[in-house]
């Protein structure tokens, strides 16, 4: 999807660019698409180049979208645990393996869909922990319940900042937009 809109944006773009014209509106919704479409693959490149599981003898750790790693050994670890939380009434519950620390915070949790399961059963192996496997989903207020330090207020509400992100996108884009009509149209 987001190499069609930047495909699309690129092709409005050129197109504009070939024909010379006065650059409008048309011009300025392309490079718009085309400018975001390109944010888009950056940042899922920079996943697929940067994001690892990284498993050592006696420690495990991530390395993240920006490439920071961080190490946990096996004494910081308190829990493992295997759980699909239901973030809200109309979403479907998201199955993750979460990591607890000593202090009861949430260290780490690995979305089950975005790692193979070899590579998942390895790192909960070298945690030195079992893993406590839930099998039934877990409203997102009663893991908080269970789990105080590990789940915050930005859980609980996840669609309200869902919200606010979109709000966020869609006046960046239309910021964008005005802008460029406003400097290339003259």
């Amino acid at each position: 999807m987001v190499g069609a809109f930047t495909a699309f944006g690129a092709a409005l773009t050129l197109a504009n660019l070939a024909a010379r014209t006065n650059f409008g509106r048309s011009f300025a919704t392309g490079a718009t698409l085309l400018i975001i479409g390109a944010l888009g693959l950056i940042g899922m490149w920079l996943w697929l180049i940067n994001v690892r599981l990284l498993i050592g003898q006696g420690v495990v750790g991530y390395r993240n979208f920006f490439g920071r790693s961080r190490f946990w050994s096996g004494v910081e670890i308190d829990r493992v645990v295997s759980m699909a939380v239901s973030y809200g009434k109309s979403s479907q519950p998201v199955r993750a393996i979460y990591c607890f620390g000593i202090d009861g915070k949430r260290l780490l949790a690995l979305n089950v869909r975005a790692w193979r399961p070899d590579d998942l059963n390895d790192f909960v192996e070298a945690t030195g922990r079992p893993l406590d496997l839930r099998d039934a989903p877990i409203r997102v207020r009663d893991a908080r319940r269970e789990f105080p330090h590990a789940f915050g207020w930005g859980a609980q509400h996840v669609m309200l900042l869902t919200s606010l992100t979109m709000l966020g996108a869609l006046v960046l884009a239309v910021a964008v937009y005005v802008l460029a009509s406003k400097l290339l149209v003259r």
